[in-house]
């Protein structure tokens, strides 16, 4: 490992504190940069270890505001997209996770740009049996792209948004969804070859990086203008799956 190289992956722990410091696109941020400077699958571990610090942090500050109701009825469906996940990654090579870690962090940012920045129509109630056609689709698919990726974030902001709930309990219901996913995610991390005793000699150095991350990110979304760090997030967001796709 290089200097440059540890001073992108420490940009990376800061990145994924600036995530649980509710800084939108942060996370994937964390992501690109590191899967630029070591192997797909052993980042996929290393951003594992450093998220769990970080969800860790951000429950001090939510952890009494979760919707319960929605995560008892999405953690099945998320458990399904985790297995799914780890058979992709005990299957696939170094160059197809980079690959595919590339096409989603693509994909989702688009995703979220979409949620964030559309014109909002008036929503109709949904059917229950819609909300649990929902619920199912969004809850695979973010359990699938955080075990990938860590990068389950838009398609459970998506669902959230769905549900009409206030920012409190967005926030909490979102720190304690991704606390329990990274906890379930992490033997399977170890059975698909990305979590190990060297994955560590990683992120234990990331710690410090990752509780400055979130102690800035939670001063930044106070007194910083959200929408232009959002563009700044989404632009280098995409730009780091566009590298990993041509790497």
């Amino acid at each position: 490992m290089t200097a440059t190289a540890w001073i992108i992956l420490f940009i990376a722990g800061i990145g994924a504190g600036l995530s649980k410091g509710l800084i939108p696109g942060a996370s994937m941020i964390a992501v690109a940069l590191a899967a630029l400077v070591i192997p797909a699958k052993e980042s996929v571990g290393v951003l594992l270890v450093i998220l769990l610090f970080g969800d860790i942090l951000a429950l001090t500050f939510y952890r009494k505001d979760a919707n319960w109701q929605i995560l008892r009825k999405l953690m099945p469906v998320v458990v399904l997209g985790v297995i799914l996940g780890t058979v992709f990654l005990r299957l696939a090579s170094n160059a197809v996770v980079q690959y595919v870690i590339g096409v989603a962090l693509i994909l989702l940012t688009l995703m979220q740009l979409a949620v964030t920045y559309l014109p909002k129509k008036e929503a109709l109630p949904a059917s229950g049996s819609a909300r649990r056609i929902s619920g199912i689709f969004y809850g695979t698919l973010s359990g699938f792209t955080t075990m990938v990726a860590n990068a389950g974030s838009p398609p459970l902001t998506l669902y959230l948004l769905s549900r009409h709930i206030d920012v409190r309990t967005f926030l909490g219901t979102s720190t304690w969804f991704f606390f329990l996913v990274n906890v379930i995610k992490t033997p399977f991390s170890v059975y698909a070859g990305v979590l190990s005793t060297n994955t560590f000699s990683y992120a234990l150095p990331l710690i410090p990086a990752v509780a400055i991350g979130a102690v800035l990110g939670y001063y930044l979304a106070k007194r910083i203008d959200q929408k232009v760090f959002n563009i700044l997030a989404y632009v280098v967001t995409l730009g780091g799956g566009v590298v990993l796709l041509l790497a």
